[in-house]
């Protein structure tokens, strides 16, 4: 599994999808566009994503991209399935989608406020989370563990 970050713009956001990436034993982060990679950007914002990073930062494989669209092209290359995880007319319950090993996926995350980039929401297929309360949405990283926690749990 290899979650690219479609220019997530907090800082502490970043920091929690590394913790994630951590325990559910992700193989590389790609952040891309306006996303914060460790060791890069202002000061102060890298010490937001390491103190929530919890030392994560350091353990995980990072790349950096100008866009998503590149980080996603090159995972499709190594022959990675890659879906968008968001709300879109298009997409269809994560629960719903076709099990691959661990290892062959790849999970698009995008901007808090706009979501993933058109381009690549519309290249690849789409996943939401059912949502039953009267919220429509989740933190970017709180949608990502219950996605990676259940594609995890299923390639056991």
């Amino acid at each position: 599994m290899e979650l690219i970050l479609d220019n997530i713009r907090s800082a502490h956001n970043v920091g929690s999808l590394f913790r994630l990436a951590d325990a559910m034993g992700v193989l590389c982060i790609h952040c891309c566009g306006i996303t914060l990679s460790p060791g890069k950007g202002k000061y102060l914002e890298n010490k937001k994503l390491e103190k929530t990073a919890l030392g994560a930062h350091l353990t995980i494989p990072t790349t950096t991209w100008e866009s998503a669209s590149e980080a996603a092209k090159e995972c499709a290359d190594r022959g990675k399935n890659i879906f968008n995880l968001e709300i879109h007319s298009n997409a269809i319950p994560f629960y719903t989608a076709p099990m691959f090993d661990w290892d062959s996926l790849a999970i698009i995350v995008g901007h808090e406020k706009t979501g993933i980039s058109e381009r690549v929401l519309t290249t690849y297929p789409t996943l939401y989370i059912p949502m039953y309360g009267k919220n429509k949405s989740l933190n970017v990283s709180v949608a990502a563990g219950i996605v990676l926690s259940y594609f995890r749990y299923k390639s056991l």
